[in-house]
This record gives structure tokens, sequence and C-alpha cells, in this order.
């Protein structure tokens, strides 16, 4: 084969150059160790040939002829070599038909991507992956597009066929099609190809070596050949995790690649158990014009990683003229929440925060779906709602960057965009086992508000593990200017978001109600250390205490209650109304030791002015500890003993309580 060089042909008509080229090249003009980047047609990344990144002719390898352009890297982050394949101009529109043959040693990767600006690094306009285990991948935009697979140690040809003027991209892997798929706006161009060697598909190892041959292009200022009835699903449309057994409807993308309008078309769908067949009719969907659709019957989430497919059976009452695009399938992975478990949100917020609006709407949303496992704390700061709450969040979880801001089970904070981005983190915890579940009663002291937190261990504990307390209150009002809120989504210009683009900015306080507001940690943020360890079975309890405001409103009131790993995220947690754990009725503290035997109890002088002594008289020994507890049910003095047998006397020093009454708890 004879390496034909570049025709470029060029017509000028009214100032405005355009042009139609074909490029061709198989490597045998060249001598063996040639860099390619000093050949006509071809360039460098740097723009530098014969540098670092430039690549060499081999004979090690070839697919006609006797040489090739050898590509190897064994570092993580790719390269040196990044050859680059210019057009004549940039792409944007008629079409590209683009060809190469490859071959990948076993055990590695390759990998080339589509430049979409005039010059290389402005922009991805898509990335086609080789990897290592035998996948084909083909991204734009961060999505994945196209997938199929290759066979390592042998030559195959790669071809793209891509028409801008319907922003149409096809994808043969060795006479294959993988399937079409509509480009990102801004990303249908085409610049430059990038040759670069990386494996980045989930490596077994750093390695990606490869070969290319005999690589062609046809650039025409005209489409690709239509056909007159073609269609793809162009996009299947789902979440990729769910809890499982959860029913979703299926939506898809439909795209008319052909010349004939579209009346009606059937698709099938198929995977994790479920397989049915719709059909849509009295439609007119035109040329190159897409129709988004949802299926009726529901697709039910299996647990663990599912195969989804969704095809084409007919268009027009007719099997459609070209096949190779009528299949988009996906991946859906069913989770089954841990027996217990739940998940906390903390979400930095404040009315004078404009972008704050979309934490209520998102989370309104995670409850909705997840309403039995998501527990949801909106904690404000810099407004009439504020405590110690947000000040102890943001001093003590690494990441804090600002309003609105999320933390899920206080791991790292993260700026949510999405709903999607608050499930990431969701579904990342709701799987995890925790050390056990948590019974909250209480009960009133006027307007002191008794807790008891009773941890019933379901697996072995961690040493300095810690439970709390957070009272949280709904449908909170006000009627100052610090309940107004600041809305930067008033008047639509930046999309929807629940309602609040139909509102003004600021929103009158008369118009908000706020939901899930923090009103402060019981004792502060002085959690109550587990002392110990402790197995399956076991059951410990602490007791906390609030004196809580008149002003609010017992029947909205929530109790939060957590228990926390040695490294202050949360293992688990529990949210109950106040009405339930009145309910459910105030556990006080005993000993959580287990005391085989008191002959004699003795507590001395009672009552007692600066200090009284515990006589305890132990037929066998045990371990000891004597907590002080006041009427809130706070501990105000404690020591542990140890192991102790026989007859002692212990002494309790009073001299810094106030008078009242105390219990002394052994």
């Amino acid at each position: 084969m004879k390496r034909l060089l570049p025709i470029l042909i060029f017509t000028l008509t009214g100032g405005l150059i355009l042009a139609q080229g074909s490029f061709s090249d198989d490597f045998e003009a060249y001598n063996e160790g040639a860099y390619i980047g000093n050949q006509m047609g071809w360039s460098t990344w740097s723009g530098t040939p014969g540098g670092a990144d430039d690549a060499m002719v081999t004979t090690e390898e070839a697919y006609s002829g006797t040489n090739s352009v050898k590509f190897e890297s064994f570092s993580p982050n790719g390269g040196p070599a990044d050859v680059i394949l210019p057009m004549p101009y940039r792409l944007n529109r008629g079409s590209l038909i683009f060809k190469f043959w490859i071959y990948v040693v076993d055990g590695t990767a390759g990998y080339f991507n589509f430049q979409g600006g005039s010059s290389p690094g402005q922009s991805w306009s898509a990335e086609v992956f080789f990897d290592d285990n035998g996948a084909v991948r083909v991204v734009s935009a961060g999505t994945l597009r196209l997938e199929g697979s290759f066979e390592h140690g042998k030559w195959f040809e790669v071809e793209f066929r891509i028409d801008f003027n319907k922003n149409a991209w096809e994808g043969i892997i060795d006479g294959q099609c993988l399937g079409i798929f509509t480009n990102d706006a801004g990303l249908n161009s085409v610049g430059s190809i990038d040759f670069f060697p990386v494996n980045s598909g989930n490596p077994s190892s750093n390695a990606s070596v490869y070969f290319i041959d005999d690589v062609s292009y046809e650039a025409s200022l005209d489409g690709l050949e239509e056909v007159e009835l073609d269609a793809s699903i162009s996009d299947i449309t789902l979440n990729s995790r769910a809890l499982t057994g959860t029913d979703v409807q299926i939506g898809g993308v439909l795209r008319n690649n052909g010349s004939n309008n579209i009346t009606s078309f059937e698709v099938m769908f198929d995977g994790g158990g479920t397989q049915f067949t719709e059909s849509f009719d009295n439609l007119d969907i035109a040329s190159n014009s897409t129709y988004e659709f949802t299926t009726s019957e529901t697709y039910t989430y299996e647990e663990g990683m599912n195969d989804l497919s969704l095809s084409l059976v007919s268009v027009n009452g007719q099997a459609d003229e070209k096949t190779c695009n009528d299949v988009r399938q996906t991946t859906a992975q069913g989770i089954t929440p841990a027996p217990g478990k739940r998940v906390l949100s903390e979400e930095a917020t404040g009315t004078w925060c404009g972008w704050c609006p979309r934490g209520e709407v998102f989370i309104g949303i995670m409850e909705d779906r997840y309403d039995d496992y998501f527990v949801p704390i909106a904690v404000h700061q810099g407004d009439p709602m504020e405590n110690d709450h947000i000040g102890y969040i943001t001093s003590v979880i690494p990441g804090f960057a600002g309003y609105p801001n999320m933390v899920i089970d206080r791991m790292d904070w993260f700026g949510f965009g999405t709903v999607e981005s608050i499930e990431n983190f969701f579904f990342e915890d709701i799987d995890d086992a925790p050390v056990g579940t948590m019974d909250v009663g209480a009960e009133w002291d006027g307007r002191t508000l008794k807790v008891s937190n009773a941890l019933n261990f379901d697996q072995d504990s961690e040493s300095g593990m810690a439970l709390e307390v957070i009272l949280v209150e709904n449908n909170v009002t006000g009627t100052g200017p610090g309940y107004a809120q600041i809305n930067y989504y008033a008047g639509g210009g930046r999309g929807p978001m629940g309602g609040y683009e139909n509102l003004p900015s600021p929103v009158p306080a008369d118009q908000m109600v706020y939901n899930h507001v923090s009103r402060g940690s019981f004792s502060g943020h002085a959690n109550h250390s587990i002392d110990g360890n402790y197995t399956g079975g076991d059951r410990y309890l602490a007791n906390f205490a609030m004196n809580v405001p008149d002003t609010y409103d017992d029947s909205e009131l929530l109790l939060v209650a957590l228990v926390l790993n040695a490294d202050g995220s949360v293992n688990n947690v529990t949210e109950v109304s106040l009405q339930e754990a009145i309910d459910n009725g105030f556990e006080m503290t005993t000993s959580s030791d287990d005391i085989q035997v008191i002959n004699d109890l003795n507590v001395y002088p009672n009552p007692a002015l600066n200090s009284t002594f515990v006589e305890l008289d132990l037929a066998e020994g045990t371990n000891v500890r004597i907590d002080v507890i006041n009427s809130l049910g706070g501990i105000v003095a404690s020591r542990d003993y140890g192991k102790i047998s026989g007859s002692y006397t212990f002494p309790v020093d009073l001299g810094n309580m106030n008078a009242g009454v105390y219990q002394i708890q052994i």
C-alpha cells in the first residue's frame, strides 16, 4: 500500500473559505525509528515534533506492509507520547469518516480522542477507550455514549462516521456498529485526533501498549448518505442505583436519523427478570429530531448489578433499515439497606443565602424517595434559627467551603448541585451494617426535657464511640426580617427550583415555613462517651437533658439520636417525634456493669454538705464506677475504681455542687 499525501480542496465564495479534504497514511514511506510528528499531516500535542511527546515508526507489528506506529506507556497518567492528526479545518458541519487499524497488546489498554477545537486542549468532543479487560467505551462530556468489545493481540479496524449537520456520531469496531449518539452542545466538532497511550478503565496495571496502521479520513461539506427509515435509541434514562424493590418507569430518547417522518415505533425492555414491549403511536417525528418517551410498565430494581437494554422493535410498522443503532444498554444496581440503618444529612444553610432554597427542595425530594432511611437536619447560620450546632459541625468536619453545603453521616462536606449528588453519598452508606439500633424515650419536667438514648448492640463496638441527641423542629415560622429567604432562583432565569422560580427575592417571612430546623444538641456537643467495649446483644443507656424554650411548638419537635464512631463520623441515626419518645418512656441510667452480689450498701451523711461516703460490700469481684447525677439527668461527677471485691468506703466530693437532690449511681 502506498502512502497518499493529504489532498485538500479549497473553494472561495464571497470571502468564505470552505474546504474538503482526504488523508491516508500506511507509514510505509518512513524508516524504522522515524518520528511520526515530523511527517506531513502529523504533529504533536506540544507542536514540537521529535520531542518527548512524539512516537516512532516500528516494524514490530503491522497490519499492511511492514510498518506501523507504536504507542507505549507504563505511567498511571499515560504518555509521554501524544501525537496529533490535524483536520484540514475545524469540522463542525458536513461529515467526517475516520478509519484506522489498531493492535492492543495483551493485558494493556489503548486510547484516542477527538479534539473539538482548532488547537489541542480546547475541548474533548469524544474519548475512545480500549480497556485492558477487552471493553470498548466511547465517552463524551463524562457520559458513556457507546460500548462494545475488542480482542487483544490482533488487528481490528476502528471507524467513526460523523454527520455534523445531524449531530450523529456512529462508532464501528471491527465491522460491528456500536450505535449512534448525539453529542452535547458545543462538542459537535472535530479539530484534530489525538493518540495518547493511557490505561484508565479500572486498570489491573498501568500498561498501555498499542500500534496503529492505515490511518485515513475523508472530510466533506456534505452530510452522510441518508436512508429513508432509520431510528435509534439514543438514550435510556433511569437511575443507575436505587433501593432494592423500587419500581420505576423506563425513559428513553428516540432519534429520527432517516429522511421519512416517524409516526409510530415499538420498543422492548429486557433486564433484571423483567421483559415487556410497548408501542407509541400517532406521532410525527421529523427527520433529525428526537422524541422523549416513558414506558407505562415498570422495572423493579433487583439486588446487585443488573444488565438492562432498551431496543427498537419496529418503526412505522416495519423493520428499521439500520439496526446497529437500535439498542441502548445500561446497568442498574439495586441496593438493600442494612437492617436498622438510617443515614444522617446535615445541611449548612441560612435565610441570607440565595442559593440555599435548593437545600429545602432537594431534601424534600430525598424524603419522598427514602423517607424510612433518610434523616435530614437544616443547620442555620446567620439568622434567628442559628445555634451552636453550626459552629460545631463546620469546625470538626473537614472540607467546609461555604453555603449551601451538606455533609452525609459527618464524613466530608460537599456542594450539592443535584439531587443525585446527595443520593450518591446516601447509597454509599445505607448498606453499611450499623453497630446497633437505638431506643429513644423522653419525659417533661417543667420545660426541662429529659431524653434517654439506649443503644442495642448488634455487633462488637470499637473503642471511643459516643452517643448524641439533637432537637429538631418542623414548620418553623417567624415575622422578623431574618425569616425572609433570599432567593437567587426568582424569575426563573436559573431554571426551575421547586416553585422558588415563581417567588420573589427575598421571599417575605410570612410566606416562608422552615423544616428540619436544628434547635441544638442536648448538653451542647459534649457527647456521651461509651465507656468500654461491647458485644452483640449488649445494651448501653445514656441520659440527656435540655431546657426547651416555650416559643418552640412541642407538637412539631423531633428527637434525632446518633451513635458516633471514634473518628466522629455517624455510625447510625434514628428519628422520633417528641410524643413518640414520651410514649416510649424515659429510662434512667443504671450501672452498665454486672454487680454479682451486693451484701450491704450505705450512703452517709445524707443530707450532706461538702462530702458524703458510699460504703459497699461486694461478695464477688466486679468492676465499680460511681456517678453523681443531677436532677436533669446529667452526670456531674464520675470515677471508675476498677475491679474490686470485699468492703470499701468511697468518698464523694460535693464541694463544687449546688444545693439540690442528686442520685448516686453505682
